[in-house]
């Protein structure tokens, strides 16, 4: 049903721990992917040391890349998944207990060509959360967290911090390769699907809590300011032009 890719840069506790729950708790995910932004560091090797268990309901790969230093690389992930389904996740993120099942309900019963599904990302008290961004920009990020309070099991958003997303592997549209560094890509992968005619959804019980505070990856260390050449203002031509 699905593949999960995970985007990692030194961060072999974040992963370990996203890999080891998803295969735990969540059955209809048959393949994992850990696409390795640092694979010669320590953190590399122990990172590929995961796809040493294996079993039969979940295979892992370890795919190392090493062209750009950048968070736009997890778009590289559906050139490898072999489900028709796939969830890119951050190395650092856990899905709640009904997550995925509510994920498949609605591939099956509600979604629309070219949807792009998002859900709530739940604060560490477990019961806070943000179901989007509005888009505005703050400091260097184009995107304010905001929360919609509704019945509703799912409905539309402007956009949404990209910590986890989901989409069909055939209907990936892909980010702007000038893309470099970290962030940058929300609210510009949002206006691409609705420019193909999809919807960006925020499905209420696909929720997942996401390591903010202390996390330590030198990714963010590194680039933890946009890249100058890494500006929202690169994907521009994509959104006038449908490009890319």
């Amino acid at each position: 049903m699905f593949t999960l890719g995970i985007a990692t840069y030194n961060d072999y506790d974040g992963l370990y721990f996203t890999v080891q729950a998803a295969k735990i708790y969540h059955k209809d995910i048959k393949e994992i992917i850990i696409l390795d932004n640092n694979p010669e560091s320590l953190f590399g090797r122990l990172n590929k040391n995961l796809t040493n268990w294996q079993n039969e309901n979940c295979k892992v790969k370890y795919i190392p890349y090493t062209e750009k230093k950048s968070t736009s690389i997890r778009g590289k992930i559906f050139d490898h998944a072999t489900q028709e389904y796939v969830i890119i996740a951050d190395s650092h993120v856990l899905f709640l207990e009904n997550s995925i099942n509510s994920l498949k309900e609605y591939y099956l019963n509600h979604a629309k060509p070219y949807d792009f599904i998002q859900g709530p990302m739940m604060y560490d008290d477990l019961k806070s959360y943000s179901t989007h961004l509005d888009p505005f920009w703050r400091q260097n990020f184009f995107g304010v967290w905001a929360t919609k309070n509704t019945n509703e099991k799912y409905f539309e958003i402007p956009s949404m911090g990209l910590g986890t997303f989901s989409c069909k592997k055939n209907e990936w549209l892909g980010f702007n390769p000038l893309f470099k560094g970290f962030g940058g890509e929300e609210g510009y992968i949002h206006e691409k699907y609705r420019k193909k005619g999809g919807r960006c959804i925020c499905l209420q019980d696909f929720k997942w809590i996401h390591q903010l505070n202390g996390n330590s990856s030198p990714l963010r260390q590194e680039v933890g300011s946009p890249d100058p050449h890494h500006h929202p203002s690169k994907g521009q031509s994509d959104w006038q032009h449908l490009r890319i």
